[in-house]
């Protein structure tokens, strides 16, 4: 059940590269939950504490939903083909 799951959280996470609406980073990812402007939040299994933290309390008080995948911030940047580690993803609203 979990495989499941989880290969259906890749599936939303490679759909959501191809319509292009999403941002990446803590930064970004808080201004823009802040802004109300995300449907749903994406962590990476190992992400900082602290941050993690910040997104978590904002994304409650937004009523925003949070997913902790199994990927790590290098294999997230992988799936986004970016030469960097992503810790944080946003979804983008329409």
């Amino acid at each position: 059940m979990v495989i499941k799951k989880e290969s259906k959280t890749i599936t939303e996470i490679k759909e959501l590269i191809k319509s292009k609406k999403y941002i990446i980073g803590y930064e970004s990812v808080s201004k823009a939950l802040k802004n109300n402007q995300l449907v749903k939040i994406y962590l990476a299994s190992n992400c900082k504490e602290e941050y993690e933290d910040k997104i978590k309390y904002l994304s409650d008080f937004n009523k925003i939903e949070l997913q902790k995948i199994k990927l790590t911030n290098t294999e997230l940047g992988r799936v986004f083909q970016k030469p960097f580690a992503i810790s944080f993803v946003g979804s983008l609203k329409s």
